[in-house]
């Protein structure tokens, strides 16, 4: 896939420390190398979708035990993912008008 970072995700690689920028980097790269059917229907560990109450399709892709970075899918090039941002399990668990399911893709 293709993959870009907004500004606020570039951010939160940048403050991580050393451990949590090369799990990070790690599961990006993981992200990187996956083509569309690859991303929606490998069961690949650790991508989940995010129920969003705007209709927002969001996912969340785990990078470690707390550590989760959600992305964005392009509707008119599946090949086109967005880094939104990265952050806390607990923090995006507790964000108004989402609902993190621990139910994976496939």
């Amino acid at each position: 896939m293709i993959v870009s970072m907004k500004r606020r995700a570039e951010i939160a690689l940048n403050l991580s420390n050393e451990t949590e920028q090369k799990k990070l980097k790690r599961a990006l790269n993981k992200l990187d190398a996956l083509s569309p059917t690859d991303f929606y229907n490998s069961g690949l560990s650790g991508i989940h979708k995010l129920v969003s109450y705007s209709g927002e399709k969001l996912y969340a892709l785990k990078a470690g035990l707390d550590l989760r970075i959600i992305l964005s899918v392009d509707n008119e090039n599946a090949e086109k993912c967005t880094v939104e941002d990265i952050m806390n399990r607990r923090r995006l668990e507790q964000l108004p008008g989402l609902k993190y399911t621990h139910k994976q893709l496939a």
